[in-house]
């Protein structure tokens, strides 16, 4: 799934950010190449097809940029389209279904965590006498 936000920056560039979301990469093992599943959201912007920044939008504190990716500045209209490309990312099928499993593994080393707490607690007892 691949979104692009366009717009001409006031300079004249074109500005275009890419939100993708990437489901498989290729690595290499040792010269062998292999394809690896991945589930991750990737953005970028570009001015004049150079990469000017990655990642989500960071906040700001401007006259008229709400956001910046690296060096670009973003208005709030473009944020908004931006951050509704990054949504309809994380409400895909297969993104949700990594965000399940992530919370599932939070909770279950939480649980192990309060266990391994519970464990030491008892065995310190004999040893404040």
């Amino acid at each position: 799934m691949e979104k692009v936000v366009s717009w001409i920056a006031g300079s004249g560039q074109e500005i275009s950010v890419k939100v993708e979301l990437i489901t498989s990469r290729e690595i290499n093992l040792d010269g062998h190449r292999s394809t690896v599943k991945a589930c991750e959201i990737n953005v970028s912007a570009y001015a004049d097809g150079k990469l000017v920044g990655t990642g989500r939008p960071q906040a700001m504190d401007h006259a008229v940029a709400v956001s910046r990716m690296g060096k670009l500045g973003i208005r709030q209209d473009q944020h908004d389209e931006i951050m509704a490309a990054i949504a309809e990312c994380e409400a895909s099928d297969i993104y949700a279904a990594k965000v399940a499993k992530l919370e599932k593994n939070m909770a279950e080393i939480s649980r192990d965590d309060i266990s391994r707490d519970k464990i030491q607690a008892a065995m310190q007892i004999g040893e404040d006498e």
